[in-house]
């Protein structure tokens, strides 16, 4: 497709695959984001052990991005006082950082 062959071209990588689901290879997770999840081959290129660490670090910061959105809206002051449209938007900002936090753990348990 043409998004393969553009991210082919800027990221300097000899094939890029696209695919509904993750693969059945043993494979690694390089970047998990709320839209898509990046594999490259596992071997001599990254460290497990770093990879986990950065991981860790990662799902850190969306633990904490969580107990800030919550902490939010379990505030009935917050929810009586703000704007409908900010409660939304910290609603959906929620449920991905929640489902980002299901991807990094999936991956961690990956490489463990």
């Amino acid at each position: 497709s043409k998004l393969s062959t553009y991210i082919e071209k800027m990221a300097g990588v000899q094939e890029v695959v696209l695919v509904d689901a993750k693969p059945d290879e043993n494979k690694l997770s390089a970047l998990v984001t709320e839209y898509a999840e990046i594999f490259i081959p596992l071997g001599e290129l990254i460290d497990a052990d770093k990879e986990i660490a950065r991981l860790n670090k990662e799902l850190d910061g969306v633990n904490k991005e969580i107990a800030r959105g919550e902490g939010m809206l379990n505030n009935k002051g917050f929810i009586a006082k703000a704007p409908r449209q900010l409660i939304e938007q910290e609603t959906e900002k929620l449920a991905k950082n929640k489902a980002l936090k299901e991807k990094l753990i999936e991956r961690i348990k990956d490489l463990a």
